[in-house]
């Protein structure tokens, strides 16, 4: 998977806070934009685990329903 200009690679969530709001990576938002792009991480919704721990949704919600994604908060150079 190719390299942002941060130097993380596309496909791996990241966590970053900008503006005093939390945000997350979309794996497959920032693959198809070549450069990682980021929503607030109250936008991807939580799933539990079968183990029964909660954790952040790895894709946006418009990645995982196959529909346009909203505008990005912030996004990579």
């Amino acid at each position: 998977m190719t390299d942002c200009s941060c130097e993380h690679p596309l496909n791996d969530s990241q966590y970053m806070e900008r503006g005093g709001q939390h945000l997350k990576s979309c794996p497959r938002c920032s693959s198809q934009a070549g450069r990682h792009v980021f929503h607030p991480v109250g936008h991807f919704g939580m799933r539990t685990m079968a183990d029964g721990q909660e954790i952040v949704q790895s894709w946006c919600p418009a990645c995982r329903s196959n529909s346009t994604p909203e505008k990005p908060v912030y996004a990579c150079r």
